[in-house]
């Protein structure tokens, strides 16, 4: 309720202005507070009177829970494909003819029940016959019911801050007239039911689906329900637009419906192929960088930013190479290169901000990019999605952990993809069949606050040119990475505070002793208080002579641990609440006739200040005289 020159100028140590509504500080689990020295008063939203009826002055959740990842059931999820043609034909005369027509077939069973969990992937096949630029498009909606309904862990209440849904798949037969995007249209669109519910809650549209150039090979996504980049389904709230509580995903459901597109430019019978081998729904703890630097790759205009996370600014981290022509244009070699973005800092960028102590469940890094068969990019974020991409057969990525809290060092982990298409690759750093040394060393989330990732990308191209014209037409390729992050899940609750809270009373200034004074309630079970009493203990008056003491927290206190140190030339104060009343009594009351003082009634009243001053009454005993 104050100015800051109107703050200086208060009285300490109660310097509450009762006319303003006050503050309520939240803390997250691993947030301390160090006063050193200065006058600090924090009035709470209630500043005339300290009540449980009232906000906390200063909050802290009593419990933090290291997110919560679930599968469907298997005997309620299932697959249903589709499939659809367009393009047609027009003669004078004679009418309209379609220019594409096919079949679709699942490979293992028309229902694939159990295909989440039992390891039974849902294989859908489409056979297209086409001309003339004439088109298939195969639908596979991957359904699954009852996530995490039967797991013993339940998620806890809170509001989700982190939404992903977590697929793995491939698409097979694909050649490079293959695409998945066309117009906005084709891609992947998620939908999210509440338990028990027929009708979704939400969605998203993605511009990708799991797919990879080499036969067999699967990739794994992370779709973020709550990204800003994915596209409204018509119908639907975007998940990022809906309140949901963690406690509302047991027994969720979620569609998974892919769509892959198929063109012929002259005519042709091609095939479509579309496998998924399962997916979880996780409400995690996302950690992201602070910091990028990206010396060495090729743009310094698409540098990652200086706060890396968001897709959408236009501010990336690439590089792009281009083939060179032989003799006479022939014998055509293109080059490969290797570059490294560094980010740094990794931590919680969105409320609450929970590292956990327990043994990490789930640990993966999710890149987003792109690849391009240009000299640069054509656009931002997901829909840099020109041309398909030529690069994803050879090219790699590594990435090397550094910084870990602990004696853990450093790890690393290699991968035989790229993301490419927007796509928000998952990459497991808990997979033991992956190259490097991440599984054995990470063993818990709070390792990974304030890390540092280097990320490197091998680029090469997949097949060489034949013959370029010159070496201006020679092909382009390149790849971008537009974010870093890292989604955890851990079990078992965050069991320390960060450090424990300092205050510091009493230590000389220009403006007099420092102060720390509290009015209202104080809530902080994951923190320990620790007071250094170095010089006189707060008074009413702000002075050091007869006034009454003021305590540290004006209302109700609830610590971890409490320790108190007085120094040589200090003075202990009072701590916890009000010294002049208690916060319940009994009172007496006695009717007198007046003239004789005949009594003719009484009362025992139990007064309770909890809720307020005299808030609760209860008459315990009353008599009537005659």
């Amino acid at each position: 309720g104050y100015t800051a020159t109107a703050a200086g100028a208060a009285k300490f140590p109660n310097a509450c202005d009762n006319a303003a509504y006050g503050v309520e500080v939240v803390l997250s689990p691993r947030t301390t507070l160090r006063q050193l020295d200065g006058k600090v008063a924090i009035c709470d939203r209630d500043a005339n009177v300290a009540t449980n009826s009232s906000p906390a002055a200063i909050w802290q959740a009593g419990a933090a829970d290291g997110g919560w990842r679930g599968t469907p059931d298997p005997a309620v999820s299932t697959a249903v494909l589709s499939f659809r043609t367009t393009g047609q034909i027009c003669l004078p005369w004679i009418g309209c003819f379609p220019l594409a027509s096919g079949t679709a077939t699942f490979l293992n069973g028309s229902a694939n029940r159990g295909w989440i969990v039992d390891g039974s992937s849902a294989q859908a096949r489409f056979s297209c016959t086409a001309a003339f630029g004439g088109a298939c498009i195969g639908d596979v909606n991957f359904q699954g019911r009852g996530i995490g309904q039967t797991s013993s862990a339940a998620p806890s209440p809170g509001p989700v801050t982190s939404l992903d849904v977590i697929a793995t798949g491939t698409a097979t037969e694909r050649d490079t007239l293959w695409a998945i995007y066309n117009d906005g249209a084709i891609g992947s669109e998620i939908k999210l039911y509440l338990p028990g519910s027929a009708t979704a809650l939400c969605g998203s549209f993605f511009p990708y689906s799991p797919d990879s150039m080499i036969s067999g090979r699967h990739v794994t996504l992370a779709y973020d329900l709550l990204s800003t980049e994915s596209d409204p389904i018509a119908g639907l709230l975007p998940c990022r637009s809906v309140q949901i509580d963690r406690q509302q995903l047991r027994g969720a459901g979620v569609d998974l419906k892919v769509s892959a597109y198929r063109s012929v430019p002259i005519y042709n019978t091609v095939h479509i192929g579309l496998e998924l081998d399962g997916f979880e729904l996780r409400a995690g703890w996302d950690l992201s960088p602070t910091a990028a630097t990206s010396p060495g790759w090729s743009d310094p205009t698409n540098l990652l930013p200086s706060a890396s996370g968001a897709v959408s600014d236009g501010a990336h981290s690439g590089f792009s190479l281009q083939c060179v022509p032989g003799f006479l244009g022939f014998d055509v070699t293109c080059p490969t290169d290797t570059r490294t973005v560094t980010v740094s800092g990794f931590d919680n960028t969105r409320d609450p901000h929970v590292p956990v102590s327990g043994t990490l469940q789930a640990a993966g890094i999710v890149i987003t990019g792109n690849t391009s068969d240009r000299a640069w990019f054509t656009g931002r974020g997901l829909y840099d999605v020109d041309r398909s991409p030529t690069v994803d057969r050879y090219s790699t990525i590594s990435v090397t952990i550094s910084n870990l809290r602990g004696s853990a060092g450093s790890c690393t982990a290699n991968w035989p993809k790229v993301p490419f298409w927007g796509q928000g690759l998952y990459l497991n750093l808990l997979d033991s069949t992956v190259a490097g040394t991440c599984s054995t060393v990470l063993t818990n989330a709070e390792q990974l606050i304030g890390a540092t990732a280097a990320v490197t990308v091998y680029l090469r191209i997949n097949d060489a040119p034949v013959w370029c014209a010159s070496a201006s037409s020679c092909d382009y390729f390149g790849v971008r990475v537009d974010s870093v992050r890292l989604s955890t899940v851990t079990s078992g609750d965050y069991t320390r505070p960060r450090a424990p809270m300092l205050m510091t009373i009493g230590n000389d200034s220009a403006t007099g002793p420092s102060t720390f004074n509290v009015f209202g309630q104080v809530s902080m079970p994951r923190n320990d208080l620790t007071i250094r009493w170095n010089g006189p203990s707060p008074r009413v008056d702000g002075g050091t002579n007869d006034g009454d003491p003021v305590p540290i927290g004006g209302g109700n206190m609830i610590l971890a641990g409490l320790g108190s140190f007085v120094d040589a030339d200090g003075e202990a104060g009072i701590i916890c609440c009000s010294p002049t009343k208690p916060a319940e009594r009994i009172v007496d009351l006695v009717a007198r006739r007046q003239g004789d003082a005949t009594v003719v009634g009484t009362a025992r009243i139990r007064v309770s200040d909890l809720n307020g001053p005299g808030a609760g009454l209860a008459i315990e005993d009353w008599s009537i005289g005659s």
